[in-house]
């Protein structure tokens, strides 16, 4: 019975969620995720390249790495002699060309962020600015209350596997550690909804 007023709780919540974000921004935010990370794919070279031509990025990442990760140094610092010292420069050579992929890989990776996080809050904020506009006129309730339903449709999906998987997981084994969790998951009438809608 207790397990009833929690996931009515739960299903309430995602409604009140989906009223304020109402089905628009739902829609947007999910498509905004999509677009941003096109986005993000697609002009991340070009960031990329100006990043490292604005502050040679690259030039600076790969410095520090060879300043820091110096063969010659790493391998001084071990007793006896393991290479002879023009060997160990040569290495501090050959080594150089990792620090420089490294810093490129390091590059891309901070400008794929920049443009994911520019394009998702540029595109919360139009979406943003379009829920407002849809507030003023008659879509607005209707947006509200589909968005409601959507939020609880996620919030059922999110019960139904977690309840699903935790019967899965317990079962109805006598003496197993979950079966008084199983009772009270089989005694409920809105779990037992919840598991037949899958």
């Amino acid at each position: 019975m207790n397990l009833n007023w929690i996931l009515a709780g739960l299903l309430a919540c995602g409604f009140v969620m989906g009223w304020r974000k109402g089905l628009f921004r739902i829609i947007s935010g999910l498509a905004g995720m999509i677009i941003s990370f096109y986005v993000a794919f697609l002009f991340n070279p070009s960031l990329a390249a100006i990043i490292d031509e604005s502050i040679g990025f690259t030039h600076r990442v790969a410095l520090f790495i060879s300043k820091y990760l110096s063969v010659s140094e790493l391998a001084a610092s071990f007793p006896g002699r393991l290479l002879s010292q023009s060997s160990l420069q040569s290495a501090d050579k050959i080594l150089a060309a990792p620090g420089q992929t490294i810093a490129q890989f390091l590059l891309y990776i901070l400008s794929f962020i920049i443009l994911l996080i520019l394009t998702k809050l540029c595109l919360s904020l139009v979406s943003g600015i379009l829920t407002k506009c849809l507030d003023r006129t008659l879509i607005g309730p209707l947006n509200r209350l589909l968005g409601g339903l959507v939020g609880t449709f996620f919030v059922a999906l999110i019960i139904g596997v977690s309840l699903l998987g935790l019967s899965g997981i317990f079962g109805n084994r006598p003496g197993s550690g979950g079966s008084s969790l199983i009772n009270t998951i089989n005694q409920s009438d809105l779990a037992g909804f919840l598991l037949s809608l899958f």
